[in-house]
């Protein structure tokens, strides 16, 4: 089983990794002990300088949260004070009103 949905990109990556270790495989049984062990190093790190790069890239996920609570019991500053040690950022919109006056909705 190649890849997980928390990592899409390891099923491409997995392939290529097979293709270049099949090229090496055949440099290094065809007698090619140089171009076999060069290239196995020049994709070690090839591999390493791309994880490298990838967890330096700068990665913004968006959600939206809608939190029903009665309207004395929550305040909207609770989400910004619970979620400040986590390093999120959460602009709040204005509450709603719906149907039942003891509930309000507030979108995150």
């Amino acid at each position: 089983m190649c890849g997980s949905p928390a990592k899409p990109d390891l099923k491409v990556s997995t392939a290529a990794t097979l293709w270049a270790m099949t090229a090496i495989g055949v440099c290094l049984a065809g007698g090619q002990l140089g171009l076999g062990i060069g290239a196995a190093l020049l994709s070690v790190f090839t591999l390493w300088l791309l994880k490298w790069v990838d967890t330096r890239i700068p990665r913004e996920h968006g959600a939206m949260l809608v939190i029903v609570a009665d309207v004395g019991e929550f305040a909207a500053s609770d989400v910004s004070r619970l979620i400040a040690p986590l390093k999120y950022q959460a602009p709040l919109s204005p509450a709603e009103r719906h149907s039942q006056p003891s509930n309000a909705r507030i979108l995150l």
